[in-house]
């Protein structure tokens, strides 16, 4: 079986980290390229780092890439405003999405959000719609978005609001169950996990994956 080669982007963050880990540990991934805005501080032979702006992230052309994996995302609060939170969630991962396109990727796994959509009466929420939107037209060959709830996970910043809603959450995370189930929050790692399960499905097409779900095939054999 052919070895598969992977671009993160977006490999600092909470997902994206968790990702690089493992892929790194999975013998079906010979090569794993990562752009950054600065080096992290790893050593593997299978890791291949460039350093680029990210303003021209359209520009990049890896070799010989099966499956791109974007773990890009922000917060407005981190962001700084509006606009640079749009420049993350939308403009990068739309260029990362372009870069897919040109290396003909057989797979881009894309995080979103849950309750992304264009209509929605949230300006984070509608930037995650309108990124789904663009990204669905593209023409990529397969497109998997993940739309986990509230993400638990070791974050190298403390965010305030996110803490306290993971704590309540956790404390009724037990009634959760049913269509609430879609609500409870999931560990980081297992979105990570997710996304390369489902690259590994070799399937054509755009899925489409609610947190319940992410879940679910990370629970699987």
């Amino acid at each position: 079986m052919p070895q598969r080669k992977a671009l993160v982007v977006g490999a600092s963050g909470l997902i994206g980290n968790y990702c690089l880990e493992l892929l790194l540990e999975d013998p079906t991934y010979n090569k794993i390229s990562l752009v950054l805005r600065k080096y992290v501080d790893k050593t593997n032979s299978k890791l291949v780092q460039h350093i680029i702006n990210f303003d021209k992230l359209e520009d990049f052309e890896p070799l010989d890439i099966t499956d791109v994996y974007c773990c890009l995302g922000t917060t407005i609060d981190k962001a700084g405003s509006k606009e640079n939170f749009h420049k993350v969630d939308y403009e990068y991962v739309v260029k990362t999405a372009q870069v897919a396109k040109k290396v003909q990727a057989k797979n881009f796994i894309v995080i979103s959000a849950m309750g992304a959509s264009q209509k929605s009466m949230f300006f984070y929420s509608q930037v995650k719609g309108e990124m789904e939107e663009a990204i669905k037209n593209m023409g990529l060959n397969c497109v998997h978005i993940l739309r986990p709830s509230l993400l638990d996970g070791d974050r190298k910043e403390f965010r305030v609001g996110e803490q306290i809603a993971l704590q309540i959450s956790r404390l009724f995370s037990p009634l959760f169950i049913g269509f609430l189930s879609n609500y409870k929050p999931i560990h980081a790692q297992k979105v990570a996990s997710a996304m390369i399960k489902y690259a590994k499905q070799n399937a054509k097409g755009t899925y489409i994956h609610e947190s319940n779900e992410i879940s679910e095939i990370t629970n699987s054999v």
